[in-house]
């Protein structure tokens, strides 16, 4: 009905002399509406299009047909009562600069659908001034202001016919239908042109007619478009350079809660196997967040597009975007909030061209360089005059890291060997109860100092120039300083909590003790510094062991082989 209602009233919504209007259809439409509208007027055709729904085909298509220098792309759910909207949705064109231009968008309601498109907000693409009065008079007059955006609807949009064809119109295969317009305004804005919004043009769009009227397919695979902007386009959906982050978190109405992302331009996009979103309860230097990045690098290395996520900043930011990871600080991440499942679902975990390398196999994979955390070849030890056993305990400073452990056991060591042994705790905490009775019981220690919290790059250096590191913790699942010991090759005395015993072995590559037995500890720690030639040995052993099943290698290949059968068995097009 939209498509019959265009091909009957839009000759009749213009006074422009040389307008031609191209209409693509099905044939059975297309058929029906040659015999309602007769006589057929010269300057309409009709081209028959009998695929499967795809925008931005239709529009191809209409435009290899289309003789004029300017083209207009119009939604069959389009009208207006202007009869010069032509003249005024063109006429930005007659300056170079400009390469795209489109009009104000009006609901049925009269409120407004599109005044420019908005990016780096939820859901990525949004519309500024969304739902206002058509009048709103809002931010300075804006959305009655012809002005740059970062992207124009494709419901109604003007370009030159050379500048479409020269950026080879709109991507069928990447935006066949969403963010088709989004795609093709930033290839615009890539060639050094802009896309203006004018207001001297107002329409009323009812939006996806077509869609709804479609015929249903078969298979409809996952709306992958969205990924797609991120992978190709990173850097202008995730930031607008027309607005400042305040001034577009109060324009844009519809997600309120603030949101930051961080991605790059890539050409060509990436290419990835699958497409997956990682979820971070912080952004901090502690061990979940670094195994993350960690196996974040090794999936960008070996074909897996994925992005973090995670509820607030933190200093892991800049490692993440140092790595080009595309990152999304978004707080609704932690309330469970309904923005999240609909905003960021759109078609992570799972790629619609997915080819597997064999169920339960990571043939394929390439041979990554190992992360710097973990690559002692980028850490080296300093050297020192000290002739004395350097020990070092690293992490939060609090009761379930058991700093007062191991100073308790310090006190129970032989004076004579204590006196070989200096010993640093590194950390930083929240409990400050705990932290100032650990700083006044450590005065008394004369071969202990205290540090605050330091860098993660710094606390690589530290676990360099160390010789043991000692882990006292009451409770823990595994810390990623072991890893990072046994990477460069250091000396372990820890607790058997977690999964520690999993991973190390009493006398072997480690010495391990029960959890809050100072009495045990003083021992361990008597023993490394009696036989430095044991504790070396054990550091040798940890690396091998750290070598044969700890590397990012590993730790990415037990992880695709953990999603494999998840990924391959979902079922197309849920």
């Amino acid at each position: 009905a939209e498509v019959e209602k265009c091909a009957r009233v839009l000759p009749q919504q213009t006074n422009y002399s040389k307008a031609e209007f191209v209409i693509v259809t099905n044939s059975a439409l297309l058929h029906a509406m040659q015999s309602q509208v007769e006589p057929l007027p010269a300057e309409m055709r009709f081209v028959a299009f009998d695929q499967p729904f795809n925008f931005s085909a239709k529009c191809n298509a209409g435009a290899k047909t289309a003789t004029g220098s300017r083209f207009i792309f119009l939604n069959d759910d389009v009208e207006t009562d202007q009869s010069d909207w032509v003249e005024n949705v063109i006429e930005p064109l007659e300056n170079p600069d400009v390469g795209a231009v489109a009009p104000k968008l009006l609901y049925d309601t009269g409120r407004i659908q599109h005044a420019g498109l908005v990016t780096g907000v939820r859901d990525f693409p949004g519309t500024a001034f969304h739902q206002q009065a058509a009048d709103t008079t809002v931010h300075a007059n804006f959305a009655q202001s012809m002005r740059n955006v970062s992207a124009l609807s494709g419901a109604c949009l003007a370009m030159r016919r050379d500048d479409f064809r020269k950026l080879g119109g709109f991507d069928e295969q990447n935006t066949p239908i969403s963010h088709s317009d989004v795609d093709l305004c930033f290839k615009i804005r890539e060639a050094g042109k802009r896309c203006v919004y004018t207001p001297f043009v107002t329409m009323k769009h009812a939006g996806h007619a077509s869609i709804r009227a479609a015929p249903a397919a078969p298979f409809q695979p996952r709306d992958k478009s969205a990924i797609y902007l991120l992978k190709r386009w990173g850097k202008y959906i995730t930031h607008d350079p027309f607005f400042t982050d305040n001034m577009r978190d109060w324009l844009f109405g519809d997600s309120p809660t603030p949101i930051r992302m961080f991605a790059r331009n890539q050409d060509p996009p990436f290419k990835s196997r699958w497409d997956l979103l990682f979820v971070s309860h912080d952004l901090s230097l502690s061990g979940a967040p670094l195994y993350l990045l960690h196996l974040a690098e090794w999936c960008w290395q070996n074909e897996f597009f994925v992005t973090i996520i995670a509820p607030g900043d933190g200093p892991l930011r800049q490692k993440i975007t140092s790595a080009k990871i595309p990152l999304i600080i978004d707080p609704l991440v932690a309330t469970g909030h309904e923005s999240f499942g609909l905003g960021w679902s759109w078609g992570f975990c799972r790629h619609q061209h997915l080819q597997p390398y064999g169920t339960g196999s990571t043939k394929g994979y390439q041979n990554p360089r190992r992360c710097n955390a973990w690559n002692r070849t980028q850490v080296t030890a300093e050297r020192r005059d000290d002739n004395r056993v350097h020990f070092l305990m690293l992490g939060t400073v609090e009761r379930r890291k058991g700093q007062d452990v191991l100073l308790e056991a310090i006190r129970r060591m032989d004076p004579k060997l204590a006196r070989e042994a200096l010993f640093e705790v590194v950390g930083s905490g929240l409990d400050q109860g705990f932290i100032n009775a650990f700083r006044e019981s450590a005065r008394s220690l004369s071969n202990l100092r205290w540090r605050e919290g330091v860098e993660h790059d710094e606390s690589l250096q530290l676990l360099a120039n160390a010789d043991i590191l000692v882990c006292a913790s009451r409770d823990e699942s595994l810390p990623l300083t072991l890893l990072e010991a046994m990477s460069l090759g250091k000396t372990i005395i820890s607790t058997t909590v977690g999964g520690i015993p999993e991973y190390l072995t009493d006398g072997v590559d480690a010495l391990l003790i029960p959890p809050e037995d100072a009495a045990a500890l003083a021992a361990a720690l008597e023993r490394v510094v009696r036989n430095r030639a044991e504790a070396r040995k054990l550091g040798t052993n940890a690396r091998a062991g750290y070598e044969a099943r700890h590397t990012q290698e590993r730790f990415g290949r037990d992880f695709a082989t953990l999603i494999m059968p998840l990924v391959s068995s979902a079922i197309p097009g849920d």
